[in-house]
């Protein structure tokens, strides 16, 4: 008896996710973003040690995914312990150990991705293509090995949550985007177009079932935090922090950019500079992004289909992305990488290089910031040309999700 073969395209998926993590493994022991790896140490190291209840006396920017996982790695390695303690910089085995579970997410994304295309019968070959562009990813590797940041683990269920809700499981599809939300709070914009959706499958009904999942998921996951106050504790963190960094654009290219880079980069335009009638920069931003969620949610409503929803989530980054203050680079993460759930669609497949394209020469300018102003290359013309790409993509994005039609959403239909 000759057991089943196991297809080509898996093989190849599977090698692609080894070359994915070798590629990646050069790179794990480093200091990264060395401020902030100092800190998710420390914090691992005294969540670990002192358990969950006390995590928000820490100044944690994290919602409560990233404790517990860090409660976790805290209490598995004794070197979280000596960061902790405050003897500085955590050794290459503690800082491998840190960007692992973001490393591994990206992973995931690829075996997600190249699933979601196989399952709704696309070819083997474009699932494999989707599979290894998302483990090979630049702008990836990057963020989760190189710099130590965590984008993937938000992104990830945001994915599986797409493929949960397209399968009619809205439920579920709750409690996966749930986590995604609780993991970081960028990941809140793209909870519209799941909203969206549910609403034009099933009307203010339909939004019932992901809704209980929803706020009993986030209940569970807040629960070891609430009786030391961790959610306010927690909003204060958040407010005092984005305040802190309240500037038009931290180094991300988008249109805000183009207000800062006439400035240079050591002197940032705070996003409480106000236009003409006082409203500020971050209220304007705000207000344009308010805008562009009522236009995308009622597109997805409209047609709450497999193809809306993954344009949905496409044009919703990037409006967070174009519209708000206060990005950092790596917030084009879930765009490039929710992109090729949409292959071969060759509109995405087009828009998935130029804006993955854009978003490495970003990440490369942020690290080299000192040579990324007005007179360099890096400041302009790229600075400039590099918003304008990602302005038209989220235009197109737009459009395409405006134009998608029922008749045009069967190949996005599991089988």
């Amino acid at each position: 008896m000759t057991g089943r073969r196991v297809p080509p395209w898996v093989v190849g998926l599977g090698a692609g996710l080894v070359a994915g993590f070798l590629v990646r493994l050069p790179f794990l022991g480093g200091a990264g973003l060395t401020g902030d790896l100092r800190d998710f140490t420390a914090w691992a190291g005294e969540i670990g040690q002192n358990g969950l209840a006390h995590a928000y006396d820490l100044p944690l920017t994290f919602p409560p995914v990233m404790p517990w996982l860090w409660a976790g790695l805290g209490a598995a390695v004794p070197g979280f312990a000596d960061a902790a303690a405050g003897s500085g910089t955590a050794d290459p085995f503690v800082n491998a150990v840190i960007k692992l579970p973001a490393v591994l997410a990206d992973l995931g994304l690829a075996v997600a991705i190249s699933y979601a295309l196989r399952s709704r019968r696309e070819s083997a070959g474009w699932a494999l293509l989707a599979g290894l562009a998302t483990a090979l990813q630049p702008g990836a590797v990057f963020i989760s090995a190189v710099w130590g940041q965590f984008e993937s683990l938000y992104v990830l269920p945001i994915v599986v949550a797409f493929l949960l809700a397209v399968r009619g499981r809205a439920g579920w599809a709750g409690v996966a985007l749930a986590v995604g939300l609780m993991t970081k709070p960028q990941a809140l914009p793209l909870a519209i177009p799941f909203l969206a959706f549910a609403l034009g499958r099933g009307g203010v009904r339909g939004l019932l079932s992901p809704a209980i999942a929803i706020a009993v998921t986030v209940g569970v996951l807040w629960a070891p935090f609430v009786v030391a106050g961790g959610p306010a504790k927690y909003a204060e963190t958040l407010v005092a922090h984005s305040d802190l960094f309240g500037v038009v654009s931290l180094h991300a290219w988008n249109p805000w950019w183009l207000v800062q880079l006439p400035f240079g980069i050591d002197q940032l335009v705070a996003d409480s500079n106000t236009l003409i009638g006082g409203a500020s920069f971050r209220l304007v931003g705000a207000a344009i992004f308010g805008m562009l969620a009522l236009a995308v949610g009622a597109w997805v409503a409209r047609r709450p289909t497999a193809e809306g929803l993954a344009w949905g989530l496409v044009a919703i980054s990037l409006a967070a992305f174009c519209a708000l203050t206060t990005m950092h680079e790596r917030y084009l993460f879930p765009a490039v990488m929710i992109l090729p759930i949409l292959w071969p669609d060759r509109r995405a497949v087009l828009l998935w290089a130029a804006v993955s394209a854009v978003f490495l020469l970003n990440l490369v300018a942020a690290t080299l910031y000192p040579l990324s102003g007005p007179g360099s290359i890096l400041g302009a013309p790229l600075g400039v040309i590099g918003p304008v790409v990602v302005a038209v993509s989220f235009v197109a994005a737009l459009l395409i999700l405006r134009r998608v039609g029922d008749e045009r959403s069967a190949s996005m239909v599991p089988a």
